[in-house]
């Protein structure tokens, strides 16, 4: 350990251990190719025993456990494996192992020519170099590579190397590296780039270089940094996420999770109710309403059916008793046709399960078949007389489902509840109803056969009733309390799921519960069943997957989703009962739609409250963009920097993204070469990303690898922004730019210098307030608000600021700008255009630079990359910015959520 040197411990790595090696070159120079693969072999072999006796040893302990054997295997000694620390230097095309040793006077060793060198330490790279000098603290370990990456070194080590290595005792001289502030390959570095350099190494050892990716994901899962309204964070990229983790969100899910926990005990308690015979009435009867040649009213004179009567606790008819017998079933004091009804009368009360019915007997009775009818029951006295009640009452008007539609009928002197009908669903409150199950008022088809019994059970089936009426709200409910405390466990566990995983894996399994159910129905032949399990199976996979997929669509889905199940159900229920509320209102639908139409509502609010909170300043930037229009020579100048701005070509580029480097690596060995021969100038590559096996080519983007890590833009944009400075100090002093001035009181009058006047004033450049780096919080609320959580879109991370007096100045600026070879322009903004709408930007106006500096530097520090944005700004613009007017457009972009 370093523990005693200042260096290390300015950059926190007095800590760490390193290894050094003692070997002798007769070693290195006795190993061969052959015995590097073998040896390559023998230790893949040995660490496959090696596991292999760790999992023997676990396999016995687990037995001695067991066994009550006591033992204690010793662990087997590992050789460890002996690095070899190399700093890559330059090639030798033999294959060849040379050795070159110290000889302890000072002489010159022999030299191997290097014809591409591309390690660093090579200040001659690419040309041959003269043998070097050997002193008593220096020993030269040379391989030639050649074609091969590989060459075995001391005690059989394998290396993989790309070049020649030097091993040294000591730093390189100074001769070689060049001056205290030039890198090994001789380029000059300020000492602002490289304190720079020293934090960012220290931020690397203190394990905090990731710090801004962690803070990132972690705000993914509860938004700790999107400060937006209520309605904005609809319009997020995690918008269920952002959601969720408000409290007036939390509130209403933790009350939805208990009202579905309530569905679910009520609808296993109506299963319960199912399951038990229902009821306790003397007297019952059939009523057809409608026949299968399409008579209904007084065109009924007879019921239709030649045997009718109630199933009881046994769930068979008389002819199916066998021995289940009923007793019940048997007692009935009268049973027969009562003109349109059929009537069956017990001594006493009795429950039910259900009913059976067999179709007329007699021949060509078919079209006297009920197609629909209903089942009463009553308790009061029955007087039938000679029938005419039986004709008359309550059959003068409306069709056949608006008169069965009621619950209680007055017939023959007795009051009658409706308990059945030929098909039925049941019920989805949180109330105990009266009845358990709702009628459906639809036609039924019954066999043409003739005295064909057959039986309607009360008793749904099990997998139809919980798939539809237990689990989907047992679902609902999980997601309900999980998207409730998801913030709470997510700020105790960062890697627990958001509320749009539990909202979407709720959704889903009620959608799978849905369509099992939905087949299991059609199976049996409950066709209305399944079709009613579909429509919700429907609803909750759209759910599901907007909740999972969210995004800036997710408010039009939720919506959709929302109307399809009020829709769905609305053609349902006229399917059904006739009529759009004939079963009710789909509470999930409306309640789904309401909320996607309140909050469109609020966005538009909030939008127009912004907008309103902004018009002043919009009024006073507008007051002065006119006035310049109205003098000629400020029109004139307008026009011309639109032409200039035109004639770059950049003005009409909407794509502008965050690459990563093109690494040759990954191409095509003749396209790699091609690029290799092109990259002669460029900095030699460091010997980390040899180690890594990234072999990146400088100066090149990939335009299929976009920048993915926040860490990895604010590490370039450090760098960038340095080097960015220096170069709009160079365009300044050319132009007449000047920069904006730090308060203090004695310069209270002045916010604005040149930089021509400030360059050889020491007092008036400590005063230059130079733009500091975007801070992480408003990256990641951009990011989480409107750039989709794609981290290459961030361009703005480092971005500076000039200021001119006049427009000719800034055109000047924009002429040297893109004839400067150190920096390439990717895309221009011309706010400064009649043409642009400054309602985007509350009347603000500028023009809007995204470049990369390419210079040497740029290029070695691995910064060429990194796209930086510089504003050109009219000094009367700049001198209406104030801190008031600042805080009124946050408030603003925070109820706007961009």
């Amino acid at each position: 350990r370093l523990s005693g040197n200042e260096e290390a411990q300015e950059l926190a790595v007095d800590t760490h251990i390193c290894e050094l090696v003692l070997t002798l070159t007769d070693i290195g120079r006795s190993q061969t190719r052959e015995m590097g693969k073998a040896y390559r072999q023998w230790r893949k072999c040995k660490r496959t025993t090696e596991k292999m006796q760790r999992l023997v040893k676990q396999l016995c302990s687990v037995t001695c456990m067991f066994g009550g054997l006591v033992g204690k295997t010793e662990p087997n000694s590992r050789e460890e494996e002996t690095p070899f620390s190399l700093v890559p230097g330059s090639a030798s095309s033999g294959d060849t192992l040379q050795m070159y040793q110290d000889v302890g006077s000072g002489t010159a060793a022999q030299w191997s020519e290097s014809p591409c060198g591309v390690g660093l330490g090579s200040p001659t790279a690419g040309r041959n170099r003269p043998a070097p000098q050997v002193s008593d603290d220096t020993m030269e370990v040379v391989v030639s590579a050649g074609s091969e990456r590989g060459r075995v070194l001391s005690s059989g080590l394998y290396i993989s190397v790309p070049s020649v290595f030097h091993v040294r005792r000591q730093s390189i001289s100074d001769q070689e590296i060049g001056s205290c502030n030039a890198t090994s390959w001789g380029v000059e570095l300020s000492s602002e780039v490289q304190e720079l350099i020293k934090g960012l190494c220290h931020l690397s050892t203190l394990r905090l270089l990731h710090h801004a990716d962690r803070r990132w994901k972690t705000s993914i899962n509860y938004s700790k940094a999107d400060g937006s309204s209520f309605s904005s964070a609809f319009f997020s990229k995690h918008p269920v996420t952002a959601v969720s983790h408000r409290w007036q969100s939390q509130v209403i899910l933790l009350v939805l999770g208990v009202y579905y926990a309530v569905v679910v005990f009520m609808s296993v308690g109506r299963r319960e109710l199912q399951t038990r015979p229902w009821g306790s009435f003397q007297h019952f009867r059939l009523e057809t309403m409608l026949t299968r040649d399409g008579k209904e009213g007084r065109e009924i004179t007879e019921p239709g059916v030649s045997d009718f009567n109630v199933l009881g606790r046994s769930e068979c008819s008389s002819e199916g008793m066998r021995g289940n017998y009923d007793p019940e079933a048997a007692s009935f004091t009268f049973a027969g046709p009562v003109g349109s009804s059929f009537m069956v009368s017990y001594p006493e009360s009795r429950s039910m399960t259900g009913w059976y019915i067999k179709t007329g007997a007699g021949e060509g009775s078919e079209p006297l078949d009920p197609a629909y009818f209903n089942v009463w029951a009553t308790n009061d006295n029955v007087v039938v007389g000679d029938g005419s009640c039986a004709l008359a009452l309550g059959r003068e008007e409306g069709r056949w489902w608006e008169r069965g539609g009621a619950m209680e009928a007055e017939w023959c002197g007795a009051k009658w509840s409706k308990v059945g009908s030929p098909q039925h669903v049941s019920l989805t409150t949180v109330t105990p109803p009266e009845h358990p199950i709702k009628f459906i008022e639809t036609e039924i088809d019954l066999p043409m056969e003739r005295g064909l019994l057959q039986t309607f059970h009360f008793l749904m089936d099990y997998r139809v009733f919980y798939g539809i009426y237990v689990l989907p709200p047992l679902f609902y409910s999980m997601g309900g309390f999980m998207g409730s405390f998801s913030r709470i466990i997510t700020m105790r566990f960062p890697d627990f799921q958001g509320a749009h995983f539990w909202f979407g894996l709720s959704f889903a399994l009620a959608s799978v519960s849905h369509l099992v159910a939905a087949s299991v129905a059609f199976s049996i032949g409950q066709f209305i069943l399944g079709w009613i399990a579909l429509n919700f199976a429907v609803t909750a996979s759209m759910l599901s997957f907007v909740c999972i997929r969210q995004g800036l669509w997710f408010l039009p889905v939720l919506a959709a989703s929302g109307l399809q199940g009020l829709v769905g159900w609305t053609a349902i229920s006229i399917w059904l009962w006739h009529s759009p509320v004939g079963g009710g209102v789909s509470f999930s639908g409306l309640a789904v739609l309401l909320v996607a139409v309140s909050v469109a509502s609020m966005r538009v609010w909030s939008i127009r409250k912004s907008r309103l909170l902004l018009k002043h300043d919009q009024e006073v930037y507008d007051d002065l963009w006119a006035k310049l229009l109205e003098g000629e020579d400020s029109r004139f100048s307008i026009n011309h920097l639109e032409k200039v701005v035109r004639m770059i070509g950049l003005d009409a580029r909407n794509y502008c993204r965050q690459h990563n480097r093109l690494r040759a690596d990954k191409l095509p060995p003749a396209i790699r070469a091609g690029y290799i021969a092109r990259s002669a100038s460029h900095p030699p590559l460091n010997p980390l990303f040899w180690d890594l096996g990234f072999w990146f080519l400088p100066g090149r983007l990939d335009p299929h690898s976009k920048v993915s890590s926040i860490n990895q833009l604010y590490a370039g944009a450090a760098i960038a922004n340095l080097l960015v400075v220096e170069r709009l100090k160079v365009w300044a002093e050319d132009t007449g730019g000047m920069f904006m001035l730090r308060k203090s009181e004695d310069r209270s009058g002045e916010r604005f210098v040149k930089w021509a006047d400030a360059k050889n004033n020491a007092a008036l450049r400590s005063q230059v307030e130079w733009t500091s780096l975007k801070r992480q919080g408003r990256a990641i609320e951009k990011l989480l608000r409107s750039y989709q959580h794609q981290p290459d879109r961030l361009l703005d991370i480092s971005r500076n600021c000039i200021i001119f007096d006049n427009m000719v100045d800034m055109t000047n600026c924009i002429g040297k700008i893109s004839t400067d070879s150190s920096v390439r322009i990717e895309r221009l903004k011309n706010r400064l255009s009649p043409s642009y709408n400054s309602d985007e930007t509350a009347g603000y106006r500028d023009m809007c630079i995204n470049l990369r500096v390419v210079n040497k530097q740029a290029e070695t520090l691995g910064a060429e990359i990194h796209m930086c944005e510089v504003q050109l700004v009219l000094r009367k613009f700049a001198e209406l910015k104030t801190n008031e007017g600042h805080r009124r457009y946050v408030i603003a972009r925070n109820r706007r959520g961009v």
